[in-house]
This record gives structure tokens, C-alpha cells and sequence, in this order.
């Protein structure tokens, strides 16, 4: 576009309130619906709801971050610094969500062989040290090799800007939400 700017003021909200409509979706389908049981149509309208109120959330703190800055990258970029640490929060989620799962699941089923899998599952059972230990080890690798991964990835794979990584963050977070949400086992990597 040939005003950065304007097209950031009005896109960005859009793309913050999809991806907090994403997010919202996910823990009521998949998070509430563990405790409390939700229709699907009034899962998709909290999430819709949600995404509204972000949207109307992020229009005047965009507008406000926008006022004064030039027609440059430069300045778009600022825009998406915190958006972009959201969405990675958001793809943090996703990824424990998915990947301890992953990497626990085949152990909590042999665990589990050696007793009684419905005693094992109600109330956490003696799998949640199981777990426990999968989302320790997954934290434990993210804390210890994430870094070295993410400079490799985000700079001598592909060249990422927070816009782009913004972008790769959301896309990342919601298939990884969907993945989870229907059981599928995907890396999130």
C-alpha cells in the first residue's frame, strides 16, 4: 500500500481480533468444555464476542500508537511489537498444548498398561506426574535450545521482521490450535 500507515490502522486490528478470537475458541471448546459443557454455537459466539471486544480494543490503542509515525517499515514494524509478542504467546500455548502431548502420550500409555487406565485418566490419576514431567522437559528445551532455534530459523532460513513473524505466529498458532482441538498429533516447530 502505498500509505503503510493507514493500511496498518486498519488491518492490524482485524488480524489481533482473529487471532483472540482463535485463542478464545480453542480454550472454550477444548479447556471449558473438560468441566463445563458448551454447545458448539454458543462456543463459536464467546469467540466471536471476544474477538469483537479486542478488535474495538485495538482500534483507538492502534490509531493512538500510529499517530506521528512516518510512511516507513521502519515505523510499521513498531506497530507489531506488541501484537507480535501476543501471537507468540498465543503459539506458546499451542505448542504445549501439542507437543507435550506428543511426547508424553505413547510414555502415559505404557504407564498406564501397568494398572488401571480408567483409574489412571479420572481426576489426573497417576498420569499427571507423567505429564508433569513431559511439559518440564518440553519448558527445559524450549529455555535450552529455543533461542539458538529461533536465530536459526529467523535469520539464516528465512529473514523475519516482526511483521512477518507476526503473520508466521498467528498462521502457526491457530493450525496448532486446530490440530489440538481435533486430536491431531502435529509439531509445532
Amino acid at each position: 500500500r502505498d500509505d503503510k500507515i493507514a493500511a496498518a490502522r486498519r488491518w492490524l486490528p482485524v488480524m489481533f481480533s482473529l487471532m483472540a478470537g482463535t485463542f478464545a475458541l480453542y480454550l472454550v471448546i477444548v479447556g471449558l468444555s473438560r468441566s463445563l459443557p458448551v454447545a458448539p454455537g454458543v462456543a463459536l459466539a464467546i469467540s466471536l464476542a471476544v474477538a469483537l471486544g479486542v478488535y474495538l480494543l485495538s482500534v483507538p490503542l492502534i490509531a493512538r500508537a500510529a499517530t506521528g509515525l512516518e510512511n516507513r517499515n521502519q515505523s510499521l514494524r513498531r506497530l507489531f511489537r506488541i501484537p507480535l509478542i501476543a501471537a507468540a504467546a498465543v503459539l506458546s500455548f499451542a505448542h504445549g498444548a501439542n507437543d507435550v502431548a506428543n511426547a508424553v502420550g505413547p510414555v502415559a500409555a505404557i504407564f498406564s498398561s501397568f494398572g488401571d487406565a480408567e483409574a489412571a485418566m479420572s481426576a489426573g490419576g497417576y498420569l499427571f506426574p507423567v505429564l508433569l514431567i513431559g511439559a518440564l522437559g518440553i519448558s527445559l528445551g524450549l529455555l535450552l535450545f529455543g533461542p539458538r532455534l529461533v536465530r536459526m530459523v529467523g535469520e539464516r532460513i528465512t529473514r523475519l521482521n516482526p511483521i512477518r513473524a507476526f503473520c508466521v505466529a498467528l498462521a502457526t498458532g491457530a493450525t496448532v490450535l486446530l490440530a489440538s482441538g481435533l486430536g491431531l498429533p502435529v509439531s509445532s516447530t
